[in-house]
């Protein structure tokens, strides 16, 4: 059969997305939308191969029957693709439920995290056609492309990466599909499918993957599932050429870099921030990134500081040694503060990301966390709950421990503690209950200071605040003040209930 007109593959790429207030309780109504950067990989590849692409996100516009009918009608793609982490998985198959009642030939296709971690879970729904797993660009353009031609079905035990029913109802999972080394072989992010209006206001800041992998072990983490361990980079030059694109063409006066590490490789990391400063970009933006506590030296950090960089995020976790022993951290606690100290020494904002109830944290060793991170210098902290990811070796220790599975993954959250939800974990002799109430109080507190309060207002308020209308910018003043109260009220009822010993001070 004749190779399918390019003009005439479509595919439209979803976001779903949950309920923020259900997830992080009245902090839902300050977080700002992220850029879904799988979609934007994604969409950016089959572009290029000549499909086209449209991107819906969940976040921005909620997917209701009516609305997924009319993207449906009015673009008509032939896949439907969708990236799905372990909390939004049953949104997802409520979307692909209403899919096939809309239309049973669109192929629809899961990818990201959960799908590869569980595949038979994806398929036995009925509502989807092939778990894409691992890394999708390639597998994502095989499956398209073998759709059009109407060979799909004769050539799904050749493309790797990916599972699928066959014929007696089975699932057959094809052998990995390999790593790409060379991450420049892939096209430039497609910021357009999801900024095409440069003044877009609902995405607070652009968002830059420079790398892929993890070469460490923490048990916690799921992403390798999808990046592997190894460490690949796109090269300084096209890491300059994307930040110029979000720069020139979308007025982006913040960023972030996304890589789970920016400081892997010190000399890269110099190089990057060399060519920014080239361009001059250090004088017009303002970026973030993470690192990890024992590769930082007052030497990158004052080059970062000098090419625009205003705060650097650390996996700290915990205070104890011997639970960051536990999870293969691989890093000592001095490590991360003299991190911390650094930053203050150079002049840049840090934040600390904390887990609490990590397999034999006792209740002592938590407090203690809380107690230290409120003392480091950091400008920002999040204390997370320890969640037991599929794939992941605390997934395991959990089920050895008597762990249930539950029915809807939408409780597999590390802030699930903010919100309405129980967590899924606990460790042995602690209760989810406490680990809930212990969430909230080491949030609440770290920031009840002034300088705290404002550092959070100024990471969440639009980035021209200054150039909004006048009517705009005191409503957003109002909803900051009223999160303030929801703070100050909650912690202070947490405390009148003597949940929290007095020792956490």
């Amino acid at each position: 059969m004749t190779t399918p007109q390019a003009e005439k593959m479509r595919v439209l790429l979803i976001h779903p997305s949950f309920d923020l207030e259900e997830q992080y309780g009245d902090l839902g109504k300050i977080i700002e939308p992220m850029l879904p950067l799988s979609l934007g990989s994604l969409g950016a590849y089959l572009e290029a191969q000549g499909v086209s692409v449209k991107v819906v996100d969940e976040q921005i516009e909620y997917m209701h029957p009516g609305v997924l009918q009319r993207y449906i009608n009015e673009f008509d793609p032939g896949v439907v693709g969708m990236t799905v982490l372990t909390p939004i998985a049953n949104r997802a198959y409520t979307i692909s439920q209403e899919i096939k009642k809309i239309n049973r030939n669109i192929l629809n296709v899961f990818g990201n995290v959960h799908p590869t971690l569980m595949p038979d879970e994806v398929l036995k729904t009925g509502v989807v056609d092939i778990a894409v797993r691992g890394e999708g660009e390639y597998t994502l353009w095989d499956l398209v492309l073998h759709h059009y031609e109407g060979t799909l079905k004769e050539n799904l035990p050749n493309i790797q990466g990916i599972s699928y029913l066959n014929d007696e109802g089975n699932v057959k999972h094809n052998p990995n599909r390999p790593y790409v080394k060379n991450l420049d072989v892939f096209p430039p992010f497609a910021y357009h499918l999801l900024m095409e209006d440069s003044n877009n206001p609902l995405y607070n800041a652009g968002h830059i993957t420079t790398s892929r992998g993890c070469p460490w072990n923490c048990i916690f983490c799921s992403s390798r599932t999808i990046s592997g361990v190894g460490y690949r980079v796109n090269s300084p030059q096209r890491v300059i050429e994307e930040i110029t694109t979000l720069v020139e063409k979308y007025n982006i006066k913040a960023f972030v870099f996304d890589d789970d590490n920016f400081i892997v490789n010190k000399k890269r990391s110099a190089e990057i921030c060399d060519l920014i400063i080239q361009k001059g970009y250090h004088k017009r933006l303002k970026w973030h990134c993470q690192g990890r506590g024992d590769l930082v030296s007052e030497d990158i950090l004052r080059k970062m500081k000098e090419a625009g960089c205003v705060s650097v995020s650390f996996g700290i976790e915990t205070m104890s040694q011997r639970l960051l022993d536990t999870v293969n951290k691989s890093e000592k606690v001095e490590d991360n503060v003299k991190a911390v100290m650094l930053c203050k020494k150079v002049g840049l904002q840090s934040r600390g990301s904390f887990i609490l109830g990590l397999p034999t944290e006792s209740r002592e060793e938590c407090l203690m966390t809380i107690k230290l991170a409120k003392k480091l210098p950091l400008t920002y902290a999040k204390f997370s709950i320890a969640t037991p990811y599929p794939g992941t070796d605390l997934y395991q220790v959990a089920l050895k421990e008597g762990f249930k599975v539950p029915d809807d993954w939408i409780r597999f959250t590390t802030t699930v503690g903010l919100g309405k939800y129980e967590p899924v974990y606990a460790p042995k002799g602690r209760t989810t209950s406490e680990l809930k109430v212990l969430q909230r109080w080491a949030n609440l507190t770290f920031y009840l200071t002034p300088k705290r309060l404002i550092a959070m207002f100024e990471q969440n308020a639009p980035q021209n605040i200054t150039t909004l209308p006048k009517v705009t910018s005191i409503f957003k003043l109002f909803k900051y003040a009223k999160i303030g109260l929801w703070f100050l009220f909650t912690t202070f009822t947490l405390h009148f209930k003597g949940v929290v010993p007095d020792d956490d001070r």
